[in-house]
């Protein structure tokens, strides 16, 4: 079920809607004259306060804080003043539970957990907006956006341009910075300035130590001397507003809904709360006593309280509301467990709420800045912008580059192929960025026998009349795909032609006696594996032919997928297996359980959804997106060419190890498989799913949402750290409403977020190991392999071969992992290629590929490259190659390879690889 977000109920406070000001706006008093101060008035404790106070008889005073002073305008405490009294020198609320009276805030905070309403203008990007005007401009208008001078306000025509002209400054402050002294630019010196619109072309070149590793001009800057001249925004303040709702407001202080139940019988317990020092404390003590199993959130459990008065025991229930009162909290239910924390919905939950929200918002404000840009691509679209750069691309460098205008965005050429000029600022840049030091003692040292890198963009010059120069404008400056999109139509159009002159080019190149080297390189190969998910016995028995035929040594056949065991066809295919000489190995989808995992062993997002509900909502969020990759997938197919096209995010229910139906079922499939004669090991993929890294993501994979929100890992981790998940915020996911932003109860929640991400994943590894245990044979004798699909799979990179499965050797141990520069916290450490950690971490390893397209013995030579050669004459770290042929079109995978191979057999003087 997907959690319910509850918003206050403001009947009482009706004067405060969503829709209107929370603040009046007062006039400022005239002037008085100067009067003599009068002394301080002393200042008073709230614990000295209230000991003075006349506290009726019974009554027990419940406050936090008990050492902060009363207000510096308020008439001071005295003797015998009353509760109410005390409560308005503090600024506080008095409010009674049964015989405990409770001093708490006078104002809450409520938050809007379901915006809706939105308005796609409200906040657009400065950039954004310079598109959608750039769109109403005539040719005249343009050639002065375009032209050395710029356009102003006063050469704009109509009103709505005039609105979007003052909208570009509407959300932002600027400051004009010289050195070290900087000076504000006035809106009124704004309205009055000129904009143009050029491009900027920096070089990029690589580093000698690291060619993973580039700088460019701009990064002199950044490491040389500080005081340069520049141009920053800012903006105008933190509104309670965001794409249109607002996020919050603040409201009288009431007791918030909770889940816990008053009537229940335990809570009429009288509890005893002498010693009790703290809002954590006092949580405990209820606990205790009354079998109830409540916590108080950490971060607020160690906030000092007063208890003082009538201290004889008070009901549990009339404690646990006066304490929610003055925390202006709110007891949320964790399976059998209860947590006093900030609200209902959860600071984490109601983040990914809004981040969802304003995606959702960002989604629709591309259809019309789509449109402008399409409409700027027609008119405009033909002529590059101007640019004074002497690092200009010459007209041949454009025609050979053979792009359209708006993919333009950067080239990369040889040093011999640079003009003069653009070779002169290379050396130049070359011998400034000797001095820079991005890491102390990592001197950067550029590498001009590798290409140099020419990025060209749309950039926005500010002409201001008091300044002297224009200014670059970062944040108004569009990309050219922003700035020339084109149509659909086109973009496929060209995309088509792309693949065509790849395929062009790699048939080309093709290896003219691919079949007969192919055969050769493989009869070489020791390890050679088919991961392959065949639905008959038929297609198996064809699939093990071609693989005879070929030479592969063994099958890695998908054995429990979509959480479902295909037992049978294990079975007649180690038998017919054996025939042909090769070694068949299950493969156990761990976590990915298709369509048909029930309930209660479904993983969950933040939002209560599992993978596959998460998945839906963001491909109806993106599904223009989506509907592209659908047209770019057919004509690849079409055309057969290798094009790698990211995974659209989940395709079957992710399941939890926190839940027993997952336990169970997976010790059961593991054990039968374990028992089945015949198999040379098990393979296990995805086991890492989506949240469970201990690794921070660096970016907001929404279509890849974190799981691992279950109610029985919400429990465990609730008792283990005394927080409940759905109030940490993850690094990699924030909101820009302001206040969402700045919840309260996100303090430490960068801390929190580690303990929750190395939380699941020792659960991930405990159930691992246990399930490792449950799949080696009750019989002593050698250990049954296991291999392992390297964690953190990271869907964007482009490296194949970072892929690879390895032998988990002993459940002691590390399970294979990927370690990038990024993963360490040394930034300029050196981290051993993916090869070296394979076999480091493992006794075998096998590099792992995906092939997009049909294969024949060209396109596998071209797919696997130097790798296969280097393997084959053991160059090479790996000890073989696994080809995943899951991914292809439904047929025979290998039937091209076989009758390729069959129809020229290898030639008797084919001479070996490396020979």
């Amino acid at each position: 079920m997907r959690h319910k977000f509850h918003l206050a109920t403001l009947a009482a406070i009706a004067a405060l809607p969503f829709s209107s000001p929370i603040h009046a706006q007062i006039p400022e008093p005239p002037p008085a004259a100067a009067a003599t101060p009068l002394p301080a008035a002393p200042r008073v404790a709230l614990s000295a306060a209230v000991a003075q106070a006349s506290v009726p008889k019974g009554v027990l005073v419940l406050a936090t804080y008990p050492e902060r002073k009363s207000l510096p305008s308020a008439i001071p405490p005295a003797a015998g003043d009353s509760l109410p009294q005390i409560a308005q020198a503090f600024g506080l609320l008095k409010m009674e539970f049964g015989a405990v009276t409770a001093l708490g805030p006078t104002m809450m905070t409520v938050f809007n957990d379901a915006p809706s309403g939105s308005d796609i203008y409200s906040g657009m990007p400065p950039k954004q907006v310079l598109v959608l005007l750039a769109a109403t401009l005539s040719q005249d208008q343009w050639g002065l956006l375009t032209g050395k001078s710029g356009i102003a306000d006063s050469d704009l025509t109509t009103r709505e341009q005039h609105a979007m002209w003052a909208a570009l400054w509407g959300y932002h402050r600027i400051d004009y910075q010289v050195g070290n002294t900087g000076t504000e630019v006035h809106k009124e010196d704004l309205m009055r300035a000129r904009l143009r619109l050029t491009s900027t072309i920096r070089m990029r070149l690589y580093n000698k130590a690291d060619n993973s590793q580039s700088l460019t001009n701009e990064d002199v800057d950044q490491y040389g001397p500080s005081g340069m001249d520049g141009l920053y925004m800012w903006d105008d303040g933190q509104s309670d507003a965001s794409h249109g709702p607002l996020a919050s407001v603040e409201a009288p202080n009431t007791p918030k809904p909770s889940d816990l139940d008053w009537g229940d019988r335990r809570l009429r317990a009288m509890i005893e709360t002498t010693g009790v020092t703290t809002v954590g404390g006092l949580v405990d003590r209820v606990r205790a006593q009354t079998g109830v199993e409540i916590y108080a959130d950490q971060r607020m459990e160690q906030w000092p309280l007063l208890l003082t008065g009538d201290i004889s025991a008070k009901s549990a229930a009339d404690l646990l509301r006066a304490l929610a009162f003055v925390v202006a909290g709110a007891y949320r239910r964790v399976g059998p467990a209860y947590v006093l924390t900030d609200d209902l919905t959860g600071a984490g939950a109601r983040t990914q709420v809004w981040r969802d929200f304003e995606r959702d918002v960002e989604t629709l404000r591309r259809k019309p800045v789509s449109a402008a840009s399409g409409k700027i691509h027609r008119e405009h679209g033909d002529a590059d912008l101007p640019t004074d750069s002497p690092l200009a691309l010459s007209a041949e460098q454009i025609r050979n580059f053979n792009q359209p205008i708006e993919n333009l965005s950067h080239l990369e050429l040889p040093f011999d192929q640079l003009t003069p000029s653009q070779k002169a600022a290379a050396k130049d840049l070359a011998a400034a960025l000797v001095k820079v030091q991005s890491q102390p003692g990592h001197p950067y040292q550029a590498d001009l026998t590798q290409k140099v890198v020419l990025q060209d963009d749309p950039v926005v010059h500010i002409i201001l009349p008091n300044i002297p120069k224009p200014l670059e404008l970062t944040d108004f400056s569009p990309t050219r795909y922003d700035l020339f999109r084109r149509s659909d139509d086109e973009n496929m159009q060209g995309f088509r032609q792309m693949l065509l002159r790849q395929k062009a080019q790699q048939d080309a190149k093709g290896d003219k006696d691919a079949a007969a080297h192919l055969k050769s390189l493989l009869a070489q190969v020791k390890r050679s594996a088919l991961l392959a998910a065949p639905r008959s016995e038929k297609e198996a028995a064809a699939l093990l032919d071609s693989m005879a035929t070929a030479g592969f040594h063994e099958l890695w056949l998908k054995t429990f997928t979509e959480g479902q065991e295909q037992r049978d066809l294990l079975k007649s295919t180690i038998r017919y297996a054996v025939q042909k000489g090769i070694t068949v190995f299950p493969v156990v989808s761990l976590f990915s359980w298709g369509q048909s995992a029930t309930e209660d062993a479904w993983d969950v997002t933040i939002l209560g959804e599992n993978s596959l509900q998460s998945n839906a909502h963001w491909r109806a969020r993106s599904a223009d997106d989506f509907a592209m990759m659908q047209q770019v997938k057919h004509v690849r197919d079409e055309i057969g060419a290798d094009f790698p096209i990211p995974d659209m995010g989940y395709h079957e229910m992710i399941v939890s190890p926190f839940s027993e139906a997952t336990r169970a079922k997976l010790e059961t499939v593991v054990r039968d498989l374990a028992a089945t004669p015949g198999i040379g090991g098990m393979v296990w993929n995805d086991t890492l799913p989506s949240g469970y890294d201990d690794i921070p993501r660096t970016f907001d994979n929404e279509f890849y949402a974190s799981l691992g929100y279950t109610t029985p890992a919400r429990v465990a981790f609730l008792r283990k750290w005394r927080v409940d998940p759905i109030d940490i915020v993850a690094e990699q996911t924030q909101a820009h409403a302001w206040p969402v932003w700045m919840q309260p109860n996100t303090e430490g929640g960068t801390d929190m977020s580690a303990k929750w991400r190395a939380f699941l994943f020792g659960a991930n590894v405990e159930f691992l190991r246990k399930l490792s245990h449950d799949a080696q044979p009750k019989s002593k004798g050698a250990r049954l392999p296991i291999f392992v699909q390297q964690r953190r799979d990271y869907e964007m990179t482009d490296d194949k071969n970072t892929h690879w499965f390895g032998s988990w050797d002993s459940s002691s141990a590390p399970l294979p992992s990927l370690v990038r520069a990024q993963d360490t916290p040394d930034a300029a450490a050196k981290i051993p290629d993916p090869a070296a950690q394979a076999s480091s971490q493992s006794k075998e390893s096998r590099i792992f590929f995906t092939p997009q397209s049909p294969l024949d013995c060209a396109k596998f030579i071209a797919l696997l490259g130097d790798t296969l050669k280097e393997i084959a004459t053991g160059k090479s770290s790996w000890q073989g190659f696994v080809l995943d042929v899951t991914q292809l079109p439904d047929g025979e995978p290998l039937a091209r390879i076989a009758a390729e191979m069959a129809a020229k057999s290898a030639a008797p003087d084919v001479k070996k690889a490396g020979d």
